[in-house]
């Protein structure tokens, strides 16, 4: 039986057509819980721009021609110096890293295996440019935080299981306005990795 959905890698001009659909999916995803995030289309439109690089990664999910999830990479030595920064100050070689930028996924769609898919793909394409390592932030809020919903657990064992580790002492910070908030406040954002070149 075909698969309900199709996974396309997208270059070029078919990133800038599809544009408007990634950067309103993240505008429903990370609106959520722990991100709680009030952007706009206009600064969406500016952060995944990047993704038109050519080392860049951006794959899209579709069933019946909807998109229904997106993920997102870059080199590290060409993201934004705040994501880079933890790294210099602690002496890592910032070439040596890919940065996943996001796994997002339609609610309906989530624990289906796409965002497992989704990692492959991403660790895939950073083998390819010969990187070492793959690295991600996730934000840190206090768990008695008055939004968090009932039963909520973190991805920590997801990406354990994955073969992720936490980043000691390496974190950064990042200001965005929260669901009901008028005004942008700063956020920690802790690190995670995985060694691309260990032997399972």
């Amino acid at each position: 039986m075909d698969k309900p959905y199709s996974i396309r890698l997208l270059k070029g001009k078919d990133i800038n057509r599809h544009l408007p659909e990634v950067a309103s999916l993240r505008l429903r995803v990370f609106k959520e819980y722990p991100y709680l995030y009030e952007g706009n289309l206009k600064e969406e439109y500016e952060y995944l721009a990047q993704y038109v690089k050519p080392e860049s990664f951006l794959a899209a999910a579709f069933s019946n021609n909807e998109l229904i999830g997106a993920a997102t990479g870059i080199p590290l030595a060409i993201a934004a110096d705040v994501t880079q920064r933890p790294f210099i100050d602690n002496n890592l070689k910032v070439n040596q890293w890919f940065y996943i930028g996001e796994i997002i996924l339609a609610p309906q769609w989530r624990n289906r295996g796409l965002g497992g898919l989704f990692l492959r793909a991403l660790e895939d394409h950073a083998k390819e440019l010969h990187y070492h390592f793959t690295t991600f932030c996730t934000i840190q809020r206090p768990p008695n935080h008055p939004l968090r919903p009932r039963g909520y657990k973190p991805l920590d064992e997801y990406w354990r299981e994955h073969g992720y580790e936490r980043l000691q002492d390496l974190s950064c910070e990042l200001s965005w306005i929260d669901t009901g908030k008028g005004h942008p406040s700063p956020k920690k954002l802790i690190f995670w990795y995985k060694d691309l070149e260990q032997k399972k």
